[in-house]
């Protein structure tokens, strides 16, 4: 529905210069009520304060949208840097049990941290 002009407010094909206060989705304009009954009476309509509660639920729904994009990028980017690190750390933990598997010639013990390993 288009912003509308003080001056197309009332419709000019009745001598009552009724006020418009009907949307017709059919032929998109805004109509009155005596259009409403005549031309229009087989058409799909709608209140206009319906019609602006719809627009305004719309921009809010479109502002939510965009910011749920917003956040869902940065999610994405979160979780990928995550999984990064996790296969990094998933090759240290293979490199580090390959040495434990492998031990050390002859079995000695590996000194780590003050403590001796078998």
């Amino acid at each position: 529905m288009p912003n509308r002009k003080k001056s197309d407010a009332l419709c000019i094909l009745h001598k009552e210069k009724r006020e418009k206060t009907t949307w017709c989705e059919s032929c998109s304009e805004t109509i009155c009520e005596l259009c409403k009954e005549g031309k229009h009476a087989t058409h799909s309509t709608i209140p206009l304060n319906t019609m602006k509660q719809f627009q305004h639920i719309r921009k809010k729904l479109t502002k939510t949208r965009t910011d749920l994009k917003s956040k869902h990028t940065g999610l994405k980017v979160s979780i990928d840097g995550i999984e990064k690190t996790r296969d990094q750390l998933d090759v240290k933990k293979a490199e580090i049990k390959k040495k434990i598997d492998t031990g050390t010639p002859n079995n000695t013990p590996i000194e780590c941290s003050n403590r001796l390993m078998f």
